[in-house]
């Protein structure tokens, strides 16, 4: 749940391909960042998966899901019958369709 956290909340994700995934960092956490090549590894075909750190301002993965939610058609309906409806989180839910 912590390395959940920390991909929505302390990292911006700037470019992902075959073998490198370059992020800005606000707070370089470097066990986190060891989990999460060794999850790209076992999600990709090269055993050689790179993480790069930039010092770049980059927006969080979190607001950026937020945001696109609030550009769709269905906050627009939602936010017109409920003027003061905010987004408080992004969650993730499994299998909710088979429950």
């Amino acid at each position: 749940m912590r390395l959940y956290y920390y991909l929505l909340n302390e990292i911006g994700i700037i470019s992902l391909n075959k073998d490198t995934l370059i992020i800005s960092n606000r707070n370089i956490n470097k066990e986190y960042n060891s989990q999460l090549i060794k999850i790209l590894k076992t999600l990709t075909t090269t055993n050689d998966y790179k993480l790069e750190i930039v010092d770049k301002s980059s927006e969080s993965l979190k607001n950026k899901l937020i945001n696109t939610v609030k550009e769709s058609e269905l906050w627009q309906i939602i936010n017109s019958k409920f003027k003061n409806v905010e987004i408080s989180d992004i969650i993730h839910i499994n299998n909710l369709q088979n429950k």
